[in-house]
Formats: structure tokens, C-alpha cells, sequence
């Protein structure tokens, strides 16, 4: 996906390593860490194919960080959602399901 038209680039805060989601559940207590990824988690899987979500509008600042790495490991999950290049933006794409079979995937017949 490709950049937004924003200057903002939040790709610094891209998940490298879940091991890096540790920090957040220990500052701000395992409980509350998993009550904002269950509904980080909830907010991505109800969004239709085709949606995008411009997070910073609804994002408290401080929670940017979190939000983002979440987003990832969610992605690592579900393939069907990607970033923008600068991660402002996130997308479910569509399912594209060919109404037929391109004519190289059919088997020939051999004579």
C-alpha cells in the first residue's frame, strides 16, 4: 500500500518482535494491555473488504505506539489487511475470486 498524503511516517513503530509488546503489558499491567488488544482486534476484524481506517483521527496520541504493533501482529495473523508505507493508514483489501479459471489453469487434453 502506498504512502497517505500526510507527512507523518509512523513506520518506526512497526513490530519487529512481539517480544517488543512485553513493555506495554508490564507499564500498563497485563489486564488493561489485553483490554486494549482485544479491542484493537475487534475494531480490524469488523472492517469490510474494501475499508480503510485512518487510525490517527480516533488514536490518542500516547497510545500510537501500541496501536501500531498491534496492527501488525494482527496482520501477521490475517492477510488480508495491510499499513500504508508510512503507517497512517490501515486496509482490509478485497477477495478477488476470478468468475472462471484463467484459460492457463484449465488442464490440456494430450492427443
Amino acid at each position: 500500500m502506498k504512502k497517505s498524503h500526510s507527512n507523518t511516517d509512523l513506520s518506526l513503530y512497526r513490530l519487529n518482535r512481539v517480544s517488543e509488546l512485553d513493555a506495554f503489558a508490564q507499564s500498563m499491567g497485563v489486564a488493561q494491555f489485553e483490554a486494549y488488544k482485544a479491542k484493537v482486534f475487534d475494531t480490524l476484524s469488523r472492517m469490510k473488504e474494501g475499508d480503510t481506517f485512518h487510525f490517527l483521527k480516533v488514536v490518542k496520541r500516547a497510545n500510537v505506539a501500541l496501536f501500531i504493533k498491534l496492527c501488525c501482529l494482527f496482520i501477521l495473523q490475517h492477510d488480508r489487511y495491510e499499513l500504508s508505507d508510512d503507517y497512517t493508514i490501515l486496509r482490509r483489501r478485497r477477495t478477488i475470486i476470478p468468475s472462471a479459471p484463467p484459460k492457463w489453469l484449465k488442464g490440456t487434453k494430450s492427443e
